[in-house]
């Protein structure tokens, strides 16, 4: 199944990327392909993510501390958020 980040998603997941990149570039890689590896889980088995708020799903990175929130839709995939663990809950509701 295809999977496309919501643009607020997109916009917080490279905010991330800046982030770790400032810190430290490697670590910023690994964040990327961390990323990538979840979402292509995610592609693979849409129904493996742990059912979350209002219908949505979370897949946990492996290596950092974040989630990944998705939602099926029409036979797609829309990653609603990339978000840190630490982060208010539900900050992401307005993105359905």
């Amino acid at each position: 199944m295809k999977s496309r980040f919501h643009e607020y998603a997109r916009r917080e997941y490279l905010d991330a990327v800046r982030y770790l990149r400032a810190d430290d570039p490697k670590k910023a890689k690994n964040f990327i392909a961390d990323v990538r590896n979840t979402v292509r889980r995610i592609e693979q088995r849409p129904e493996s993510g742990s059912p979350g708020e209002l219908g949505t799903r979370r897949k946990y990175l492996r290596k950092f501390h974040y989630t990944v929130i998705y939602r099926i839709q029409d036979g797609e995939i829309e990653i609603l958020a990339v978000t840190h663990h630490r982060r208010e809950e539900g900050y992401w509701y307005n993105r359905l």
